[in-house]
């Protein structure tokens, strides 16, 4: 099943973050709901804007880092913000400028965590493409004399910067690049999930933790996404279930997600149904019709689509094909399906017509026997 990379961009608009009223204000905003994965751009570009705009990042920070104020998907605004950030000023070439960042807001982690958020994705090298690519096993490069400073770096500001929650999503990328250590990843994850459950960023790297492709198991992966939900039951927007295994989906099962991984389509259906009452727009609706028709839910993807009848963003998670098959499917009446995936619906008419091809085959062969028999006669 072929799937396009989806994009969500976003702007950051600096003129309107104040640290008087940032409850009531937004620092970043929904340019174009596009997808899953948000891509972060800069109104201001330039090295003197940034410098200048120091204060009103610091706010922003803040802000993002409460939760306060997320995408319309649910996901925080924080990573992307950071992602930003780092950008504009790696692309300026700024020098110092987390120094000067530093010296304005003393107690802040941001200025930190931005600094070693560029030291992390130098060491990673080529496994930042990959984390975002999909696959069945990958291979990468990083550089381990610079993963063990960064690791060093990031565990010595632990104390002053874990109430950020980007501190743990740093962490979970380290953890890719160092000698597995499943309970001590486990203590660090759990950690940051205790705190900040509603950080969907956090489940999202703890996945990658677990993927078979990174080094992980499809049972280690299930027992982690059991553990996680477990552990965020009682809290309303975590959706850990689903956002473990919607990102797992993306980056490794695709098509396969039902078959090949352990993955509960009742659970995932569960936390959809929760998150459509939240946060009810079309990339969330998108993302579980996807799921509804690979587990082979004819109900459920026909009341999504129903939800989303122009099917806004499936093509971010499905190919055309796919989607015309989905709906076709969701649309014919329930007694006409075969329990199983669409694949298998697929594969079964597919079967049916390879047999009828074979009887006429035969058929064939039969009746040319036949006659040349005759001809051998006279």
């Amino acid at each position: 099943m072929r799937r396009l990379r989806p994009v969500l961009y976003i702007v950051l608009s600096m003129v309107t973050c104040s640290a008087a009223n940032s409850e009531a204000k937004s620092c970043v905003i929904d340019a174009a709901q596009n997808g899953m994965l948000p891509q972060a751009d800069l109104h201001f570009k330039s090295a003197k804007s940034l410098d200048q705009k120091i204060d009103e990042l610091e706010d922003c920070a803040k802000l993002y880092r409460s939760g306060r104020q997320p995408f319309t998907t649910g996901e925080w605004k924080l990573s992307e913000f950071y992602t930003a950030v780092g950008s504009a000023a790696r692309l300026n070439g700024l020098q110092g400028f987390y120094d000067r960042w530093q010296e304005r807001h003393s107690g802040s982690p941001a200025p930190k965590l931005l600094l070693l958020q560029e030291k992390i994705y130098d060491a990673m090298g080529s496994l930042n493409i990959a984390l975002s690519s999909p696959g069945k096993t990958q291979a990468f490069i990083a550089n381990k004399e610079a993963v063990d400073a960064a690791n060093a770096k990031l565990d010595a500001i632990r104390n002053t910067s874990k109430h950020d929650p980007y501190w743990y999503v740093l962490k979970a990328r380290l953890l890719l690049l160092t000698e597995r250590n499943d309970a001590n990843a486990k203590e660090v994850l759990l950690e940051g999930i205790r705190h900040f459950p509603e950080y969907a960023d956090l489940y999202v790297a703890s996945a990658d933790y677990f993927l078979p492709k990174w080094g992980g198991t499809s049972v280690a992966l299930e027992a982690w996404a059991r553990e996680v939900a477990l552990e965020t039951k009682s809290v309303k927007r975590a959706y850990a279930y689903s956002r473990i295994y919607t990102h797992a989906f993306r980056v490794q099962y695709v098509s396969d997600l039902f078959t090949q991984s352990r993955a509960d389509w009742g659970d995932i259906k569960s936390d959809g149904r929760r998150m459509m009452q939240d946060y009810p727009v079309a990339s969330n609706i998108a993302r579980f019709t996807t799921a509804a028709c690979l587990a082979g839910d004819h109900e459920e993807t026909y009341r999504l689509f129903a939800l989303n009848p122009k099917s806004d963003y499936l093509g971010y998670w499905l190919s055309s094909a796919d989607q015309e098959a989905c709906l076709n499917w969701a649309k014919m009446p329930q007694a006409k399906f075969k329990n199983g995936t669409v694949g298998e619906w697929l594969q079964g008419i597919a079967d049916r017509v390879g047999a009828l091809l074979t009887f006429v085959e035969h058929a064939i062969y039969q009746l040319i026997g036949s006659i040349l028999e005759r001809v051998g006669r006279t």
